[in-house]
């Protein structure tokens, strides 16, 4: 099952009509695909550290899980030929998630992820949430981040966080009006989604920062436009944070 939320609209949802179109499931027929062992380590830079924590794999067709061993070792079975997410879970700590294409080469040698202590101040590791120009609809790419946002915040209750708003709007700083209102928009889309998925709102604010904090100033093409267009999940101090 695949959720897309306000994505993939049929109709204008200005009418009650296009409203009752748009409010719909959609059942497809997809050919099988054939699975194939995947293996890979989760680590820190601290040897120390025992790595026991959950692999999460995730495609537009596929999801799974599997605990690794004590020594952070997993193996797990992945679709063929697909595009795959992998996020690792462990208390304490983000994974900077890793993107593959699993053809033949993709098992060739495991695949490890490096994980990070959680530091106040800290942007989460996640592929940045991001957004349908001059709206708040979280593109459809966009969905696994979410998920795995949610499995984290669930493991790390201990920790407060800010969901930062931005818009790609080269040129002068915006410091107000509907261009600085989008983004504020977009992080406060994000707040309810958390909200609905039961994450306690006293553990996180929400802010837009308009184009203060561009990635790319000057975007050269669509993709480093969408990669302005984001929301990002920041560690924060919680005596700072008002819910």
């Amino acid at each position: 099952m695949i959720a897309y939320g306000e994505g993939k609209p049929m109709a204008d949802n200005k009418t009650d009509e296009g409203k009752k179109l748009n409010r719909r499931s959609k059942i497809s027929v997809r050919k099988n695909f054939r699975l194939k062992e995947l293996k890979g380590k989760i680590q820190a830079d601290s040897t120390d550290v025992h790595m026991a924590g959950t692999i999460l794999v995730t495609s537009k067709l596929y999801i799974d899980s599997v605990g690794t061993d004590y020594e952070g070792n997993y193996s797990i079975l992945v679709p063929e030929n697909q595009k795959i997410r992998i996020d690792a879970l462990i208390s304490g700590y983000l994974a900077v998630s890793r993107e593959i294409f699993t053809r033949d080469d993709a098992f060739s040698k495991p695949v490890v992820l490096n994980l990070l202590p959680i530091k106040i101040d800290q942007v989460l590791h996640l592929n940045e949430i991001k957004f349908v120009g001059d709206t708040n609809i979280v593109l459809n790419e966009s969905i696994p981040a979410l998920q795995s946002l949610v499995r984290q915040l669930y493991l790390n209750k201990n920790f407060c966080f800010e969901i930062a708003g931005h818009i790609n709007q080269p040129g002068n700083y915006i410091k107000d009006g509907s261009k600085f209102e989008l983004s504020t928009k977009r992080a406060l889309k994000i707040y309810e989604h958390l909200i609905k998925s039961n994450i306690d709102p006293a553990r996180m604010m929400y802010k837009g920062y308009g184009n203060a904090k561009m990635k790319f100033p000057n975007p050269k093409n669509e993709t480093e436009a969408q990669e302005n267009r984001r929301v990002e999940i920041i560690v924060r101090n919680c005596l700072d944070i008002k819910g």
